[in-house]
């Protein structure tokens, strides 16, 4: 059974400094230490709590899956689409929201670590989160919705799956049936500038204006996240600057403007014209006469589920993205030009 101890001796390090490396702590320990240490853990098979890599996976069924929030339908039915495939394989799954908090995200990779955990399925706060310890003990790690770094800072390979949505063309192709159905004035609110998966969504909106020869309004583009709070005064001011339709990022943000339309007196038919980048179960009742991208949630579970079991089965084979299509689905009937204030 290899130990804290002979990782440190193999090394030529204290076994302070192999437990600052592999936990991610700060401490002094240069990059060419780091590598070494990480280099002589994976060669020995260590793991915390001295228990050794084929022990480990026997002992630990569980996969640690982080995702942004469980409020959005998106990730519920997401989150369900994992949990299936890991149960029918004998594994649970403890999950955990990090609300984007980068500080949140490390404590719960820090806890996978020492529980042992199995596998790591996580939507990353950004590129630089900290999975390479999790990689160079033999967990895997699936990235799902945003992209990571196929090499570490260091500049190793990753042994890194990833399943990513389409979203630009989702968000080229929810514009470009606006402008078919006669829009012309078309609002954006596609989310976070910091978001990878944001800025997507702007990106394929603003290729469909480009198409059709339409000037980009930055007026008409709001990055944030429209809470129920800000959803009025944002709807309001769109309505103001003659915006006759209105791109969301999300069936959360579809709902405050909807909300918002009623709140000053306006109704579906005779507002702007609305298309969400997903779609909700609400939807087809609440707001019939809007245009929706329809996203493969629970495929998009069981995908990055079977990836990651793919990789306990065989962790040398090659990195794999797989990108996910959404279909678009059209209204029941015309909305007329936005009217309001």
């Amino acid at each position: 059974m290899v130990t804290i101890a002979d990782v440190a001796r193999r090394a030529n390090v204290s076994t302070a400094t192999v437990s600052r490396v592999l936990n991610g702590l700060p401490g002094q320990a240069s990059e060419e230490t780091q590598q070494r240490v990480r280099a002589v853990a994976r060669e020995l098979q260590y793991v915390p709590n001295s228990i050794g890599r084929n022990l480990r996976r026997q002992e630990s069924r569980s996969w640690t899956l982080l995702l942004p929030t469980i409020e959005n339908p998106f990730v519920t039915q997401l989150s369900r689409g994992i949990e299936d495939v890991a149960q029918a394989s004998g594994y649970g799954v403890l999950m955990g929201n990090t609300y984007d908090d980068p500080e949140k995200e490390r404590a719960y990779l820090r806890e996978a670590e020492m529980s042992r955990a199995s596998g790591v399925l996580l939507t990353p706060t950004s590129d630089d989160v900290a999975i390479d310890t999790l990689l160079d003990l033999g967990v895997p790690v699936v990235s799902i919705l945003r992209p990571l770094p196929t090499r570490s800072p260091n500049g190793a390979d990753r042994k890194l799956d990833i399943v990513l949505n389409d979203t630009a063309e989702t968000s080229r192709r929810g514009t470009q049936s606006l402008i078919e159905r006669g829009c012309r004035r078309i609002a954006c609110l596609p989310g976070l500038y910091e978001d990878h998966t944001d800025r997507l969504r702007y990106e394929g909106y603003k290729q469909a204006l480009e198409e059709n020869g339409l000037e980009v309004d930055l007026s008409l583009v709001h990055f944030s996240s429209v809470s129920e709070d800000l959803a009025p005064d944002v709807t309001r001011r769109l309505l103001q600057r003659k915006a006759d339709a209105i791109l969301v990022a999300n069936s959360l943000t579809a709902l405050g403007v909807i909300g918002s339309l009623k709140s000053l007196g306006l109704d579906l038919d005779h507002g702007p014209s609305l298309f969400s980048c997903d779609s909700a179960s609400w939807m087809p009742i609440l707001a019939p006469q809007m245009s929706t991208a329809r996203q493969p949630a629970y495929d998009f579970g069981t995908t990055a589920a079977n990836l990651l079991l793919d990789r306990l089965e065989n962790p040398s084979i090659d990195p794999r993205t797989t990108v996910l299509e959404s279909t678009i689905h059209q209204p029941v009937g015309h909305q007329g030009p936005a009217t309001g204030p």
